[in-house]
């Protein structure tokens, strides 16, 4: 008869640490795929705020992409407010920064 001991939780330490190094890796990746805020002529900024009022008076969507934690997002929607004192745009569930904005598109 064989004498076994059960390992328990011992036996999985190897797979454990494939998988927090997939994690860390990813993570590695992520961070490295990051970018710099793209430069924006004075022409294209003055286009955007033109963009942003005629959508926020007409009631309009807009598509805008914005520059945020290293990456360049999309949103698609409808301005609920513009405050010009601190240079926000406000949507239904983001505020974004007149700065942040890369190109605007009604």
């Amino acid at each position: 008869m064989h004498n076994t001991i059960d390992r328990g939780m011992i036996k999985w330490a190897p797979f454990n640490s494939v998988v927090n190094s997939k994690e860390i890796v990813n993570q590695i990746l992520k961070e490295k795929s990051k970018i710099t805020i793209p430069k924006i002529s004075e022409e294209q900024k003055n286009n955007n705020e033109q963009n942003i009022i005629n959508a926020y008076y007409e009631n309009i969507k807009i598509k805008i992409e914005y520059f945020y934690a290293g990456r360049i997002l999309k949103i698609n929607d409808y301005i609920k407010k513009i405050d010009f004192t601190f240079n926000k745009i406000y949507f239904n569930n983001k505020i974004i920064l007149f700065d942040q904005i890369i190109n605007t598109t009604l």
